[in-house]
This record gives C-alpha cells, structure tokens and sequence, in this order.
C-alpha cells in the first residue's frame, strides 16, 4: 500500500479532487473512484 499524506484539494487540470503535500505539490494528482482513503475530521480518522 502506498500511503499519502497531505491536504485534500481540487486539481482544476484533471477535475479531481487530489492529495497535496507538505510542499504544496501533488502527492496525488487525482483521486479514482474506488480508492479508499482516511479523512482526519475533529482529531478523528474517518474511513
């Protein structure tokens, strides 16, 4: 598994939501239906 870890965002050039990185480069540029991810919300991992 390849873990990525940043800020969720939208990428206007893929009209994707993607992952950006502590650089503000894309970690992911475009995040595919049926990918699972964790969303930190309120100090808490979400599935």
């Amino acid at each position: 598994m390849n873990k990525k870890i940043g800020k969720l965002s939208y990428n206007y050039g893929n009209d994707r939501f993607g992952i950006i990185d502590s650089m503000d480069l894309w970690a992911d540029d475009g995040i595919h239906c049926g990918e699972c991810l964790e969303i930190l919300v309120n100090d808490k991992w979400q599935k």
